[in-house]
């Protein structure tokens, strides 16, 4: 089984690269077809921006959350942050959500 940050690095490159199925692949399938990845990744592709992965992951069991920088080429400070939101429930890290709001993601914890 791959660790958190290994998933959070291989999604952030998949974004990064315009690697839709790459990063569609590393992702749980509800999440993606829901509006919450799917629509990150398309706005990501429209707009320019990329993904700065931040520190370590926070990980409780088996869930944990990556923060990441928004970035785009060129821009002088990020443009926003966020947090990953990773899962191995199904045996393999699998990135199931996105969120801006960090309690949000305490309660992604919880859950």
């Amino acid at each position: 089984m791959s660790t958190p940050a290994d998933a959070a690095t291989r999604f952030a490159e998949a974004v990064n690269a315009r690697a839709e199925a790459a990063a569609q692949e590393l992702s749980e399938e509800s999440a993606w077809t829901g509006p919450n990845l799917a629509g990150f990744y398309q706005q990501a592709a429209r707009k320019g921006f990329g993904l700065d992965l931040l520190g370590i992951p926070t990980t409780f069991g088996e869930r944990s959350a990556q923060w990441a920088a928004l970035s785009k080429p060129g821009a002088p400070r990020p443009l926003g942050q966020v947090w990953l939101l990773l899962d191995a429930s199904s045996g393999t890290w699998k990135v199931s959500g996105i969120s801006k709001v960090r309690n949000q993601v305490a309660l992604f914890f919880w859950a």
